[in-house]
């Protein structure tokens, strides 16, 4: 599986699209409620329709030939939509049985968790057919953010049913408990969409780091800031990372070295590189090379060879990584603060 910086545009844009619909016009509930379809709440299938679909494309979008991956988007929107239309309709038949509304509403917070977990565990291990490649190095960032997002949905939720506990108890007697209870249940159905969309966008980035191969910590050799990545596609014309390095000059020649033999080469940024590269002008990220999976043995030997007993001065490539390092690590410890900021801000303001 190739990342691509389009490939998380495409899941922001999707989360957030998720989030403003639902808590804009649906009033915070997504369910697809074929029980009330009045306003625009019949909005809710097209959005998940759009919403699946452009799940299944950010899994494509960095493959070449990405159109003919379109008519398996959309069998696998229909499907995936059929289900959800079905525990839908059971769950909005029944909703109104003894239940409060402040119940309804965690209910329908809960629900679109249950449907992003089996979509993307559908699309990464049944449509692409990825195996896990685990390394605590590589999730480590994006499962701490996982469990800080939940933690942070539950606070949410307790801190409103408190204080929905404490306005019964002092102000029941000045006014309907009922009205009380729409009252905070419309509070959770406001945060609701939110809180599932950084979750969606996280869970995205973990499941990345958990099947992507190319972000595996194990290296077979290192020379001067560039190491050999150790495992290759099994499919000979796919393409695959054969090292990485953490300078451009360097990315460069050792690209050209593989073009004059020969081998047919592709520079990239990792991770979202390409992304911070065209709007910022540059990258924190390393860069990677990728030839065809039945030249790698080839590349790597003649990679190896090149710089065996190579007598240059290292020392500067070696002072680029440090610092690409540093300032990989400090961007990472600033998105992780804003989204911990964002998530506190909800409990605050809700």
């Amino acid at each position: 599986m190739k990342q691509s910086g389009k490939e998380y545009i495409f899941i922001w844009a999707a989360n957030i699209f998720y989030a403003i619909i639902t808590c804009t016009i649906l009033g915070g509930g997504a369910s697809i409620d074929f029980f009330h379809l009045e306003g625009f709440l019949w909005l809710a299938l097209p959005m998940w329709i759009l919403y699946t679909f452009f799940q299944f494309l950010a899994l494509k979008i960095s493959d070449e030939g990405i159109k003919k991956h379109i008519v398996k988007a959309v069998v696998f929107t229909v499907c995936l939509i059929l289900i959800k239309i079905i525990a839908d309709f059971i769950w909005g038949a029944t909703s109104w049985d003894g239940q409060t509304y402040c119940q309804i509403a965690i209910v329908e917070g809960v629900l679109p968790y249950i449907y992003e977990i089996l979509l993307i565990l559908i699309v990464f291990f049944v449509m692409g057919k990825e195996k896990i490649s685990w390394s605590w190095k590589r999730i480590k960032v994006p499962g701490i953010l996982l469990i800080l997002s939940i933690i942070s949905y539950i606070l949410f939720i307790f801190n409103n049913q408190f204080q929905y506990s404490e306005a019964v108890t002092h102000y029941s007697a000045m006014v309907d408990r009922e009205k009380m209870d729409l009252y905070f249940a419309t509070l959770i159905m406001s945060g609701n969409p939110w809180f599932y969309a950084i979750f969606a966008i996280i869970l995205w980035w973990f499941m990345r780091r958990l099947t992507d191969p190319t972000q595996d910590s194990g290296k077979t050799k290192k020379e001067g800031t560039f190491s050999f990545i150790g495992q290759k596609s099994q499919n000979q014309k796919e393409l695959t990372a054969l090292l990485s390095t953490s300078n451009d000059t360097e990315a460069g020649i050792i690209a050209d070295i593989l073009k004059q033999n020969g081998i047919f080469t592709v520079i990239r940024d990792r991770e979202s590189g390409d992304v911070m590269r065209l709007y910022m002008g540059n990258s924190i990220f390393e860069k990677e090379i990728l030839v065809n999976s039945g030249e790698y043995d080839r590349a790597k030997r003649l990679i190896e060879n090149t710089y065996t007993g190579t007598e240059e001065d290292m020392s500067e490539y070696e002072e680029l990584a440090k610092q690409r390092e540093i300032k990989r690590r400090t961007f990472l410890v600033l998105a992780a603060a804003l989204i911990i900021i964002f998530l506190l801000l909800a409990l605050v303001i809700q």
